[in-house]
This record gives structure tokens, sequence and C-alpha cells, in this order.
């Protein structure tokens, strides 16, 4: 029994890898660059970096600190829906009051 598990999985690696290096060779001959494989953290890429910076995360917790107050502040459910959508784009309405308060 366990034999025949090992042959059904070494089938399926074997098919994966087939179909790997067709892919690669598909993208290669379509794209016209060699497909690459990022050992560190197992994601494919061409070879490109990106960097995010500090703002994904003053945003996330910026986003969760609005989340709380809004619906701490809300008194009725669609109050609280509409506390949600606030919360997703409070950034505009910083960017409103600072402009605001410069007189611009």
């Amino acid at each position: 029994m366990e034999e025949a598990n090992k042959s059904t999985k070494s089938e399926e690696s074997d098919k994966g890898k087939m179909f790997e290096e067709g892919f690669k060779e598909w993208f290669k001959d379509n794209v016209g660059e060699e497909w690459s494989t990022d050992k560190k953290c197992g994601k494919s890429s061409k070879n490109k970096k990106y960097y995010t910076g500090a703002g994904t995360g003053v945003y996330c917790l910026g986003f969760i600190g609005a989340l709380v107050y809004y619906i701490g502040a809300s008194t009725s459910f669609w109050i609280g829906v509409l506390g949600i959508l606030k919360s997703i784009v409070w950034p505009a309405f910083v960017v409103h009051g600072i402009l605001k308060f410069l007189g611009l």
C-alpha cells in the first residue's frame, strides 16, 4: 500500500516538473526573458525588487485605529457600516484637515 502511494506521489512530482519546464519554455518564447525563481521566499519574479517602506505599516495601524474609533462611536448599524468605509479612506480625511488648517 505504501509503495503505491510513493509511486503515485513520484508520478505527480514528475508531472509537476514537466509542467514547470513546459511553462518556462513557453515563457521564454512568448516574453523573451528567462523565468527566474527567488530562492529566498519561493516566489517567482522577473528579477525585480519592490520596496514598500513604512507607509504600509502606518496605513494599517491608522486603519485599525480608525476602525476602532468609528465603530466605537457608532449609534446604529448603518453608522457602523459608514464607519468601516470611513476607516478605509482615512488618509483623505487627514489630508483634507491639513489643507484646511493651512488655508490652502
